[in-house]
């Protein structure tokens, strides 16, 4: 991650385009798989990747849950880019560049109350296996009620001020929509909370 956005960003500063993006990132990508690739090589030769003696067999009898795995990869990313489509096909690509950049702006809510909740559950799940109740009571309140602040704290700035900051970073090329940006923090602000909820509610009912 950290060597893409290194490719990414001289890229930008370099050639300015979208092309030279891509062919950044695919760049970073065959860079770290080549170096991967001689490190096995010269460590572990016997873990080298190749096809001598593949078991067709083998690859049928993993076929079927690997396709169903596959499915569930697929339904994800057109649950995420599937809005992003319409869009493009329905309000044209300029529809497409707001709606994405404000979802993104409207998504660090759930990147930041990601953070603290992520965090905690390791503590929490060591609590349920130890049977402390008491304790993974006020643990699991603590960790909605950061949830739910989290989701304000983050949300309320940006229900005032995100058409502001979706100027200040696309350096005025982007004409925000405020009502599009509120309906999306709305969203995304009550589904984390709900999915803080429901992981705690899952946690009680195993």
């Amino acid at each position: 991650m950290l060597f893409r956005s290194v490719f990414t960003i001289t890229a930008l500063l370099i050639w300015k385009s979208l092309p030279g993006v891509a062919a950044a990132q695919l760049g970073g990508w065959l860079l770290s798989l080549l170096v991967v690739l001689w490190d096995v090589h010269r460590r572990y030769p016997d873990l080298f990747p190749g096809v001598a003696g593949a078991s067709f067999f083998v690859v049928k009898q993993q076929m079927r849950p690997s396709v169903l795995f596959g499915l569930i990869t697929l339904g994800i990313a057109v649950g995420f880019q599937g809005a992003n489509l319409l869009v493009a096909g329905v309000l044209g690509g300029a529809a497409v560049a707001l709606f994405v950049t404000t979802r993104t702006l409207a998504n660090s809510i759930k990147q930041i109350v990601g953070l603290f909740s992520n965090a905690a559950w390791t503590e929490i799940t060591r609590m349920e296996a130890l049977g402390e109740q008491a304790r993974l009571r006020l643990a699991l309140r603590l960790t909605i009620a950061v949830s739910a602040c989290g989701c304000i704290a983050v949300a309320a700035p940006l229900w005032f001020e995100g058409g502001s900051v979706i100027s200040v970073w696309t350096r005025g090329k982007l004409v925000p929509d405020v009502l599009l940006l509120r309906f999306l923090l709305a969203y995304v602000a009550t589904r984390t909370l709900a999915n803080s909820i429901k992981q705690i509610v899952g946690l009680f009912s195993n």
